[in-house]
């Protein structure tokens, strides 16, 4: 896969998930909710989700890193169909992570339409991408990075709906990202919880939109 640029310079691909981008990553520290347990991580989540045994999810919650967590889930006694529904689960869980922890979903939502790809030295092609040269001919399924990018979809469409909020971000000047215009700058709003807002577009032209039909994101990701 090619790490290309885009018009404005910046790389079309963002991965590895660590630096910069480490909360991609599942096993960055932010609290996510499973069957109504919240585990320190998403990788605690996703591991604790593959058994229905409570004492063995209670041993995964207790485990004091993400690593421990993912070898931890390698003992459990694995639900049935787990295979089949692994992918399923992943998108709840990592749905969860970005709800629950909303500055994360405001970086999410600014990586655009950039792909996400969980590049990787350790093998895993199913949910990433391993870049070694056993691995080169290998298919790469990059799951975990094509649930992100429909998480981060589905979190568009819910700013845009109205549904999910992230307002309080904002304040006149930041650039905003609105699904049809693109990047947009925002010149004003009223006190009234932010129903209209006064847009300046990049050709020049005013337009007013309502709450709902913009994206609320502080800056614009160039990197």
């Amino acid at each position: 896969m090619t790490k290309g640029k885009g018009k404005n310079g910046e790389s079309r691909v963002i991965g590895p998930f660590r630096g910069r981008y480490r909360w991609l990553s599942n096993f960055f520290e932010a609290p996510t909710s499973y069957d109504g347990t919240v585990y320190p991580t998403t990788e605690h989540a996703y591991q604790a989700s593959k058994t229905e045994l409570p004492h063995q999810r209670k041993l995964i919650l207790a485990c004091n890193t993400p690593g421990q967590a993912k070898r931890s889930g390698r003992l459990v006694t694995t639900r049935s169909g787990w295979m089949k529904m692994r992918v399923d689960v992943m998108h709840e869980i990592v749905t969860d992570k970005f709800e629950r922890n909303p500055e994360l979903a405001v970086q999410l939502i600014r990586t655009g339409q950039r792909e996400l790809v969980e590049y990787n030295r350790w093998h895993d092609n199913y949910w990433g991408h391993c870049t070694c040269n056993d691995c080169i001919e290998e298919m790469h399924f990059n799951h975990l990075g094509e649930v992100l990018m429909q998480v981060r979809g589905e979190l568009w469409q819910r700013c845009a709906d109205g549904s999910l909020m992230l307002a309080y971000l904002i304040k006149p000047g930041d650039i905003l990202a609105h699904p049809e215009h693109g990047q947009v700058t925002l010149q004003g709003y009223s006190d009234n919880m932010i129903v209209d807002c006064r847009v300046e577009m990049s050709n020049g032209e005013v337009t007013y939109f309502k709450m709902a039909d913009l994206i609320f994101v502080r800056g614009a990701d160039n990197g």
